[in-house]
Order: structure tokens, then C-alpha cells, then sequence
């Protein structure tokens, strides 16, 4: 889809995306937007690689999303293997760097100095040629953001070359085309643990992360990844001095050009009761006050 007139982080992970509450809605703006460019099928994967999930239920978290996992893979009579990238990643490549340094770190230097070349310089020009040659003022974040991009020797050639390595790894070993299916697997993965984040706590600006980050994978591998809410825990609020809830979500990634097959299954999913409509409010579920 064209991306005018939107701010870039980085021409090499930019993509339009939708936002829906009702998987149904979903599939139907998708197939509208994307036109011939998708195809809807229903012919699924057998295979699921889970990553990141608990092994044995320890918690309301743990019970709801083993619970989900346990719900797709009886309807897809789908076999679940629990799932290690980064180790898949270092057997591969022994001696290489590991997992978190190609894969987190190419993402924040390309899209730190792609984003500086893009928005700031121009930016900063046409400022600077409207309010002789004064700088604006910029929120921190942003600034530290190309801040680690002004300080890391790497080039943008260079990170491109790692970008190209990950993906051509992660689509012919990890998440390949099927013969059957569009995709051979499916890889499912939480993308975080839900804990409040109370909107008055200061949090540092964008750093260089340390460990290996999945929702990662999708923009250096240009495979579809979609996020979907599978229920809800509680907890305390610090602020209301009530129980109050955090949706859960779990994402759901297929091989690249499968982004079709992930609309119709995610819908399909919903028919069957597996995945629910969003509500809107405090709770994600209806009827919880």
C-alpha cells in the first residue's frame, strides 16, 4: 500500500496496517484495501511453533493463554513444538553475532538513521530557512532516537545487508511456504507480559535493547504478523484502588505473502467462539464493570 503523506521510521519496515475490534470487519476492510494483492484462503498449516510460553500453568495468565494455544491447535489437529529462535539462530550460525545484536540492533540503527535522513534534516532545514536558521524544539524521545543513529558507525548499506540475512534465514528455515498451506507453520508468540503502566511514571527515551525482542521479527523479516486479544487479567490499580484489567493478547505470524490465510483463519477462529470481538471501555469483554 503507498505510504504518502505518512512520517517514516524506515522505508524497509514501513507498512500499513488495520486496527479492528471485530475479526470480521477485519478480513473485509483487508480484503478492500489490499484488493487482488490478497488472497483469502483457508487451507491451514498443521504445525504451530510456540515461543515464549509458559510450559506449565503457574497463573490466570499461564491458564489463559496455554488455553488458547490448546484451542487452535484442535482446530487446526495442528502438532505444537515449543520453540527456541535464538537458539535455531546460534546453531546456525556458531560463530556469528547472536540473535539480539543482528536482529534488535539493526532494526533501532536503520530506523534511528533513516528516520534522522527522512524527517529530521528536512525538517530541521525548512525550520531553520523559516526562523533564521533557529533549531525547534524536540520531545527527547525522538532525539535519542537519532542520537543512536548519529553515534553508530554502522551504515545504512550495512544494516540493510544484516536486514537481508535475518529474512532470507528466517523464510527458508523458520517460517517457509507450504505445499499444502501458504504457510508450512504457523509461530505464535506473546509479545509481553501485561503489567500496568501508570501513564504519570517517567519512563528513559529509545536505547539500544539487549535481549532478543519478537515483535522484531515480523519488520526484519517482511513476514504478516497479526496481534490478537485473547481475554483479560486482573490486577490492583495503584490509581482507582480497585481491581481493574489488562487485555492479553497473543500474535500470530505466517510465511511472507500469507497474510490472507491469517485473515481467514483469525476469522474463522471467531466463528468457532476461539478468538471474541472487542469491546470498547475499561474491559475488552462486555459485562465487566
Amino acid at each position: 500500500m503507498s505510504l504518502e503523506g505518512a512520517m517514516p521510521l524506515a522505508p524497509q519496515f514501513d507498512t500499513a496496517g488495520l486496527i479492528a475490534r471485530d475479526p470480521r470487519l477485519w478480513a473485509a476492510a483487508a480484503k478492500a484495501l489490499y484488493g487482488a494483492k490478497i488472497k483469502m484462503t483457508k487451507s491451514y498449516p498443521s504445525r504451530i511453533l510456540a515461543v515464549g510460553f509458559p510450559t506449565k500453568p503457574k497463573s490466570d495468565l499461564d491458564v489463559l493463554v496455554l488455553g488458547f494455544i490448546e484451542k487452535v491447535a484442535r482446530f487446526l489437529s495442528a502438532h505444537v513444538e515449543v520453540f527456541d529462535i535464538a537458539a535455531t539462530w546460534a546453531a546456525t550460525y556458531p560463530r556469528g553475532s547472536p540473535l539480539a545484536a543482528v536482529v534488535n540492533n539493526t532494526y533501532e540503527i536503520l530506523s534511528a538513521k533513516e528516520q534522522a535522513r527522512l524527517v529530521r534534516d528536512v525538517f530541521y532545514a525548512d525550520h531553520a530557512a523559516a526562523h533564521g536558521g533557529r533549531f525547534p524544539h524536540v520531545n527527547p524521545a525522538p532525539l535519542n532516537r537519532w542520537a543512536l543513529g548519529d553515534s553508530s558507525k554502522a551504515t545504512i548499506a550495512e544494516a540493510e545487508a544484516n536486514k537481508t540475512r535475518f529474512m532470507d534465514w528466517f523464510n527458508r528455515s523458520i517460517l517457509p511456504s507450504g505445499n499444502t498451506s501458504c504457510s508450512e507453520k504457523l509461530l505464535l508468540y506473546m509479545p509481553r507480559i501485561p503489567v500496568p503502566k501508570y501513564r504519570d511514571t517517567y519512563r528513559p527515551g529509545p536505547a539500544l535493547p539487549s535481549a532478543f525482542n519478537t515483535s522484531r521479527i515480523s519488520v526484519m523479516s517482511g513476514t504478516p504478523d497479526m496481534v490478537i486479544p485473547i481475554g483479560q487479567v486482573a490486577y490492583r490499580s495503584a490509581v482507582t484502588n480497585h481491581t481493574e484489567y489488562l487485555p492479553v493478547t497473543v500474535d500470530i505470524m505466517a510465511a511472507k505473502n500469507c497474510d490472507g490465510m491469517l485473515f481467514s483463519l483469525i476469522e474463522d477462529l471467531f466463528v468457532r467462539g476461539i478468538v471474541n470481538a472487542s469491546s470498547v471501555g475499561s474491559t475488552i469483554h462486555a459485562g465487566i464493570v
